[in-house]
């Protein structure tokens, strides 16, 4: 792709490593200087800097597992369909419009002529065939291979009796239908944040070799609102604005996105002025408070229909299937407490990792799982599944140097512990986190 030149200096950020926990507003002491190149600065007005506290060197959508390679991938792809938070409901993206089958069992999807990848090559229904296949393939490891099982051929195909998915039917150019096994109320959400990719540049390849291809990692070609432009790992990725994104060139012509780990580095450079935007939630409760009173910030509270954190009990262990162990370890943890006491309030609780639209969520649903946990009702739920109480859960979490994080684990680990669960946390990288 053709990406604009913007006249820049560069930016070099001195980050200090904190051997001693000391509020954010005093200067921190240090053991050693780790200069760090925050790439390119151009205009203000013209360019978003942003922060994230980690990355991963592949960015596939395929196995990619963390919120940078969604972030990468919100910015250089389309999906099928995007997210409407204002009306609590799935909008056009790629597809302009669509309609659903009487039985419920097929879906058909009519796809905007005007939109080309950045290379300039138009985006068709192949490319929706393409990589939807792709995401139903066990070749690539992909996560998606469960969610997507509802297509009809996908088990086969992902399983190696088939050569394609019999259930993804191409019409013409700008038309392809979903039929599926079954009725199904949840396959918008089947599809939703999964990038369409272009088949004239990875349709040829083994989908063995698909997943670790360098298109991943510095060819990326999409059809979204930037272009990538250059990528230097462990310091910087920068994008640039599409001209022709087809719902119009972003008014912003470049963003970087800097890798800073260390919370109270981040918001230093905030104050700076060298970062404007945040995009982990991991920065300490002081640093909030201290941003609000900054007339130059504002802070905007975003509902999601993602969790912050949880548990991701592995159903295939023998040990822990019993749903009594998930329902106990919900019970026992006061989350109330949690949220205000580690986020400063700012959080919603919900009995669900499902997006639930308003007005679904009934009372009894709240009463299920109360929001300051019951621990007696937790040990009963315990005593009932046969848990062996000198057992240690294994929780396997991404490194943070947020401290208020790691005070939270602590916290949770001791209100797990008083209704008999007893786990340990193992933090990780985020690369190696993200495929554990």
């Amino acid at each position: 792709p053709i990406v604009k030149e913007i006249p820049i200096e560069r930016l070099v950020l001195v980050e200090r490593e904190v051997v001693r926990e000391v509020p954010v507003e005093k200067i921190v002491t240090v053991e050693q200087r780790i200069v760090r190149d925050l790439g390119p600065v151009g205009d203000a007005d013209t360019v978003l800097h942003m922060r994230t506290s980690s990355e991963v060197q592949k960015l596939s959508p395929f196995t990619g597992a963390s919120g940078y390679v969604s972030l990468v991938n919100a910015y250089l792809f389309s999906n099928l369909v995007m997210a409407d938070p204002i009306r609590q409901m799935f909008g056009p993206e790629l597809a302009e419009r669509w309609e659903v089958s009487a039985d419920g069992a097929s879906y058909t999807f009519y796809l905007r002529e005007d939109v080309v990848f950045h290379d300039g090559e138009p985006v068709t229904a192949r490319d929706v065939a393409f990589t939807f296949a792709a995401y139903a393939g066990q070749q690539v490891s992909s996560h998606y291979v469960d969610k997507l099982s509802m297509i009809e051929g996908a088990r086969d195909f992902s399983e190696g009796r088939a050569e394609d998915v019999e259930g993804l039917v191409v019409l013409d150019d700008h038309t392809i239908r979903f039929n599926l096994i079954s009725p199904s109320g949840f396959f918008l959400d089947a599809l939703y944040v999964k990038p369409v990719l272009p088949v004239h540049l990875l349709g040829g390849m083994d989908a063995e070799k698909l997943d670790s291809d360098g298109f991943f990692v510095t060819g990326m070609v999409g059809s979204g609102p930037y272009q990538f432009a250059r990528r230097r790992p462990g310091h910087f990725i920068q994008f640039e604005a599409n001209p022709d994104y087809f719902l119009g060139e972003p008014r912003i012509e470049s963003v970087l996105v800097h890798l800073i780990k260390s919370p109270e580095v981040a918001h230093a450079a905030m104050q700076r002025g060298e970062i404007d935007v945040n995009r982990r939630g991991d920065l300490p409760v002081g640093s909030y408070k201290a941003l609000l009173q900054d007339p130059r910030f504002e802070i905007a509270a975003v509902a999601s229909q993602r969790t912050s954190a949880g548990y991701a009990f592995n159903s295939r262990t023998e040990w822990l299937e019993d749903p009594r162990i998930r329902q106990a370890a919900m019970l026992a943890l006061d989350r109330r407490e949690l949220v205000d006491r580690f986020v400063g309030g700012l959080g919603v609780i919900n009995n669900s990792c499902l997006f639930m639209p308003i007005g679904v969520v009934t009372e009894e649903m709240r009463k299920r799982y109360p929001e300051s946990g019951d621990s007696a009702r937790a040990k009963g739920l315990l005593q009932e599944s046969g848990w062996e109480a000198d057992r240690t859960v294994i929780v396997k979490t991404p490194a943070s140097a947020n401290p208020d994080r790691r005070s939270m684990h602590q916290a949770e680990q001791a209100m797990l512990g008083d209704a008999g669960l007893k786990v340990s946390f193992e933090e990780m990288d985020t690369p190696s986190w993200a495929v554990a």
